[in-house]
Formats: C-alpha cells, sequence, structure tokens
C-alpha cells in the first residue's frame, strides 16, 4: 500500500490513505501502547480502515467506524478486503484488517508495543473479542504462530513530485458527502463542482425550487464525468424542521459517510442605514445568521450520529471586519460579523468536548465577487470603479477563487485549525 503516494514499484497497487497529520500518533515517548485506545465514536480514532478491492485498490473506500463492532462487521462488506492503518512512534504500519483465527475485526482492538529490558522490539494488535495479541512483524500469537498480511506504506511531501497542492487537497473529498448550503448561487455551485471532481458526492440545497438549468447542467455533466452524485433540494434554511427533513432525506440517498458543510445561503440589501427597513433587517438576520446556524447545529447533528469527524466551513464577508465606502448594508454587515463570530464559538464547543465528535468550524470572509448577486451594482460604473480600485490587486475576484481556501479548510491540512476566518479580499482589509 502506498498511503501518502511517492515513487513505486511498477507492478504495486496503492491506495491514498490520507495526510499524515490526519493520523494521531498512538505510541510517543512518554506513553505505552499497551494503555487503552479504542478507536470509536467516545474517543478520536487513532486508526483508520480501508475497504480495498484487492482487484483494484486505488478505488479504496475509507470504513466509518462504528461503536459496535458486530454491526460494524456486517455492515461494512467482506473483513478480508479490509486494511487498517495506524501511525506507531512516528511509523506507519497497515496489516490485514481480520484475526487470523476468526476474521475479527481489528479496528476496535489495542495497538502496543512489545518490550524488553525497556527496548521496544515490535509492535502489535490485541483482539478485542478473544484478547489474543498477534506481533504484527514476526507473526507470532499468543496461542500459535499466524501470518498477518503486512502492507508496505510509503509517506511524501506533497509539494516532492511537482503536483499543485491543490490536486492533493481534492484528494480528501474522495468517498465522502458534503452539503451544500446556497447550491443554487454562484459560489454554492462552484464548491459543487470541486466536491464532484475530488470524487466526493454533494447535496446542494437552496430556497428556489430548482437550480437554473444551465449551471445545474454544468454540475450534473461534472458529476457524470467523474463517476459521482449531485442532489438538488428546495430548502428554507431559516426553518428548522424543514432543514432537518432535507438533510434526513438527503442521508437516505447517501453512499458515503457524510464529512461536512460549506455555509454559502445568504442574501443583502443596500438601503441607507437612517431609514433601512427593519423588515428587511429581520429578513437578512434571519437567513444570514439564523439561517446559518440551524444548517450548522444540523450538519453537527448528523456528523454526531454517523460518529465521524467532521469540517464545517461558513461563508461570511470582508464586511465583517470593516465598512465598505459607497455601500450601505447596515444589516448584511451586522449579519457577516455575526457569522465570523458564530464560527469561534461553535468551534470552542465542537472542538473539544467529549460527547461529540471532533467537528472543525472555520470562516471564510470574501471580498467583492462577480456573480449574479453583484451584477446589479457592477452595472453602475462607478460602482464598480469603487469596488475594483478598493483592493490591492485592483480587480474583483471570481467565484472559483474560492475553491482553494475552502478545500484546504474541509481538508485535513487544516487539521491544526479551528475558530479562524481566513480573509480571501485581495488585501481590501489589509489598507
Amino acid at each position: 500500500m502506498n498511503a501518502f503516494g511517492g515513487r513505486s514499484r511498477s507492478s504495486a497497487g496503492w491506495f491514498f490513505a490520507g495526510l499524515d497529520s490526519s493520523f494521531p500518533d498512538l505510541g510517543t515517548d512518554e506513553s505505552n501502547l499497551s494503555d487503552l485506545r479504542f478507536c470509536g465514536t467516545d474517543l478520536k480514532a487513532g486508526c483508520k480502515v480501508f475497504q480495498v478491492r484487492k482487484s483494484d485498490p486505488s478505488r479504496s473506500t475509507e470504513v466509518l467506524l462504528a461503536p459496535d463492532v458486530l454491526n460494524y462487521a456486517e455492515l461494512e462488506g467482506d473483513l478480508k478486503d479490509q486494511v487498517l492503518v495506524f501511525k506507531f512512534k512516528g511509523k506507519f504500519h497497515a496489516v490485514d484488517h481480520k484475526c487470523p483465527h476468526s476474521s475479527y475485526p481489528l479496528s476496535h482492538g489495542t495497538p502496543f508495543d512489545i518490550e524488553d529490558f525497556g527496548i521496544v522490539l515490535s509492535a502489535g494488535l490485541t483482539c478485542p473479542k478473544h484478547g489474543w495479541s498477534f506481533d504484527l512483524h514476526s507473526g507470532m500469537a499468543d496461542r500459535a504462530r499466524y501470518k498477518l498480511g503486512i502492507w508496505e506504506v510509503q509517506l511524501r511531501d506533497t509539494a516532492s513530485i511537482g503536483t499543485k497542492l491543490l490536486a492533493d487537497l481534492h484528494l480528501v473529498y474522495k468517498f465522502s458527502e458534503y452539503i451544500v448550503t446556497g447550491g443554487g448561487g454562484s459560489m454554492g455551485l462552484e464548491v459543487a463542482r470541486s466536491v464532484l471532481e475530488s470524487g466526493g458526492d454533494v447535496i446542494c440545497i437552496d430556497r428556489q425550487e430548482n437550480p437554473l438549468e444551465e449551471p445545474w447542467n454544468r454540475v450534473l455533466n461534472v458529476s457524470k464525468s467523474h463517476g459521482t452524485q449531485a442532489w438538488y433540494y428546495r430548502c428554507d434554511t431559516t426553518d428548522p424542521e424543514n432543514v432537518k427533513a432535507v438533510f434526513t432525506e438527503s442521508m437516505k440517498e447517501s453512499r458515503f459517510p457524510f464529512r461536512g458543510l460549506v455555509a454559502c445561503a445568504g442574501i443583502s440589501r443596500d438601503a441607507p442605514s437612517i431609514d433601512f427597513p427593519i423588515s428587511t433587517a429581520r429578513s437578512i438576520i434571519d437567513i444570514n445568521v439564523i439561517g446559518t446556524l440551524i444548517c450548522a447545529q444540523t450538519a453537527a447533528q448528523e456528523i454526531q450520529r454517523q460518529g465521524s469527524a467532521g469540517s464545517i466551513v461558513l461563508i461570511a464577508s470582508m464586511s465583517a471586519h470593516g465598512s465598505n465606502k459607497g455601500v450601505d448594508t447596515v444589516a448584511y454587515n451586522s449579519s457577516k460579523s455575526a457569522v465570523v463570530q458564530m464560527a469561534r464559538s461553535l468551534a470552542a464547543e465542537w472542538g473539544s468536548r467529549a460527547d461529540i465528535p471532533l467537528i472543525r468550524v472555520n470562516s471564510i470572509s470574501p471580498g467583492y465577487i462577480r456573480t449574479r448577486m453583484t451584477e446589479e451594482p457592477l452595472s453602475n460604473p462607478d460602482m464598480k470603479r469603487e469596488w475594483t480600485n478598493g483592493n490591492m490587486l485592483m480587480r474583483l475576484s471570481e467565484a472559483h477563487e474560492y475553491r482553494g481556501p475552502i478545500t484546504f479548510l474541509l481538508s485535513d491540512a487544516s487539521s491544526f485549525m479551528t475558530g479562524s476566518d481566513v480573509r480571501v479580499d485581495g488585501g481590501h482589509t489589509a489598507w
């Protein structure tokens, strides 16, 4: 197995297991692996399990670890095709995912080190069902000599093979599912295509009955060409019951574990604050703030139900960090400031509490973007000049330029990042 890319033998079959940073080290100088460390929903997983087709290892899928080992064994296919990967004192191990005597899954077992007078000789696994231990290197076990299948593991710096970092980060989407709110808008559609091109499935939700035909057909074409799937659901994100119903219904269609949310839904209105309509302000706050919170809550509940880790990205705005010259959008600016603070607050709760799986929450603050929503103000030459000259790059952004930052925040490349806001505004707020 080539877990992280790199040079390989021509005869070998390889699959991608993730970034180094996504594997916690199960053994350090201060700890002993004989201390119980089960994979499951009650603790952050210390290993990953993959369903690997021997005929085509490149089409591997990560297995979602469930708390009930027996149900897990029944639901996740043939154990003979499963491989367990974990990091032990800085080194990676990959073994056939079975006990030799029972095909019992070892992902719920305990990795341990074998020591003799303080010298680490080897590493092994303990079967959770029988309590028998297996030396990964020699094949020796408590009751007999068993030969566990040992897979080759390679590490690679993503920059060392000349590929773009973005291409490597895209691999995190593979065999995962994401929900995008505002999925009928320019930003949401761009995020959807990014997920689909990278091997993941996407569910787009928006308040309009149907997406615009031409943009949605482009999404479907990307889905078809990459063997992925895309769905569209009408949803009022300000209605908790509607959001819950859409999430529940969409999960019936899902093929892969649900890994996260990108909350793009939002509206804006321009009017002098001296007589800004309060009803309009309430509508903006309801959609941009309350709707975002409802969707983030529902996504976190689904991630908790599945027992997996996840990442949530909230789309805020540079308007959260300052007033935009010549634009009277007091309610919008206030709402986006709330979104930035919401990301911090949710991150604080969902990153460290034992009863909730690890969910990272970050926000992105875009600058001015060429979208359908900005067509009207950009039709005014003075406004277009003001917006263009307002940032250090002297131009407006395009929706596709936010693929990289969103991919980064969804991926394990940002595994030590939560509660952060990433400004992607061409330097507008840095003047």
